[in-house]
């Protein structure tokens, strides 16, 4: 009975298969970080916004976001803004709708969602009102007591930022990023608290009727 065996294959087909396998495990980390221009902005946008979705502020970055003017007002009264810069965020997410490079310079278009500063004036300002005709308040007006009428003020508001039911926006905000180097930043840190704030100026609240 004849039996018949596969021809050994030659020594040329071996060191080929291996020097392919050695191509793979070399060119392999080069081909992942070959991402396009537009792959490499989305990445540094997200780095950034993310952030924002999962903050760990310290009072130098609410400092950065809301200004040092403001931050000194915040602590002058005695509250706590690293707190309430952590509610601000809170309800924030967003998404990378469309990123252009254009050379150095890259737009990218985010559909950011956070609260709505206008309905939260129109829920707000009743609020407001109605505790200040309260015994309360007008013990520390009496007293001229400011510190205490703005921590009260705060400690509102920070309650209606933290509820569950409270009104989100959803706004598209273009942010410019530059590239020095391999990375790419953004242009201003002005353009990510606009994202933060989902377009909005933080002071339509306050033109709520």
């Amino acid at each position: 009975m004849n039996t018949c065996t596969a021809a050994p294959k030659p020594r040329k087909f071996w060191l080929g298969l291996l020097m392919c396998a050695l191509a793979l495990v070399v060119c392999a980390p080069m081909l992942t970080g070959c991402a396009s221009p537009e792959d490499a902005v989305r990445k540094a946008a997200t780095s950034y916004l993310d952030q924002l979705k999962n903050p760990d502020l310290s009072q130098e970055d609410f400092e950065q976001y809301m200004g040092t003017e403001t931050a000194s007002t915040f602590e002058s009264y005695g509250i706590d803004a690293v707190a309430l810069g952590k509610s601000l965020t809170k309800h924030f997410d967003y998404k990378i709708n469309q990123v252009t490079v254009d050379g150095d310079e890259a737009n990218v278009v985010v559909d950011a969602t956070n609260i709505d500063f206008a309905a939260l004036g129109s829920s707000l300002q009743p609020k407001f009102l109605e505790w200040a005709s309260s015994a309360e308040a007008q013990e520390l007006i009496a007293n001229n007591d400011q510190e205490g009428v703005m921590k009260k003020l705060f400690s509102m508001l920070q309650e209606e930022l933290d509820a569950d039911s409270v009104s989100t926006v959803t706004n598209p905000v273009t942010v410019t990023f530059t590239k020095s180097g391999d990375d790419w930043a953004p242009l201003s840190s002005q353009q990510i608290s606009e994202v933060l704030f989902a377009g909005q100026n933080p002071a339509d609240m306050y033109a709520a009727e």
